[in-house]
């Protein structure tokens, strides 16, 4: 029963228009952009951080621990979202679900994280502010939760094609 009522949530088009190979491939593409762009604003912030002559070396220590980690983070994401592409493109479903699995921890992480950071600065932003980054993120974790359904999907559509008998 509640396979059912999960099953009701994946699209069977992408956008309502696009096969879901296509929408698998631009999810892909969209979520490798995202990692390369927050690989480059962690080295950024390394470099700002260690330019800081007023900070006390403990917090540039901590900081530069932190980005550098993110940095990391951020690079095997990369890997693990172009493996994807290759896996969409080669109709791999071990691949695909792989990166279900990998890209739903993320997204929790990136949830997790966006709730903690409007909790730390709600104190020095306005209410105004406050509510806007939070409708903002929701905006782009619901962006992103459908991107991972058109993945779900896709791959549901991979794996019927595989178990069905081919006609002789």
């Amino acid at each position: 029963m509640c396979a059912k009522k999960f099953g009701a949530l994946i699209p069977k088009k992408f956008l309502c228009r696009y096969p879901l190979d296509l929408g698998a491939l631009c999810v892909g593409i969209v979520m490798t952009c995202i990692m390369a762009v927050i690989a480059i604003a962690t080295v950024v912030q390394i470099i700002y951080v260690l330019d800081c002559n007023k900070c006390p070396s403990f917090a540039i220590r901590n900081c530069c621990g932190y980005s550098v980690t993110a940095f990391i983070y951020s690079i095997i994401m990369l890997l693990v979202h172009a493996w994807f592409l290759w896996g969409v493109s080669k109709c791999k479903t071990s691949v695909i679900l792989s990166w279900i699995v990998i890209a739903s921890m993320w997204l929790a992480h990136t949830f997790c994280l966006l709730i903690v950071l409007i909790c730390l600065y709600s104190a020095d932003a306005s209410f105004v502010s406050w509510i806007l980054c939070l409708l903002f993120g929701i905006i782009a974790i619901g962006i992103l939760l459908y991107g991972l359904l058109v993945v779900v999907g896709f791959w549901l559509e991979l794996k019927s094609k595989k178990s069905s008998p081919l006609p002789a």
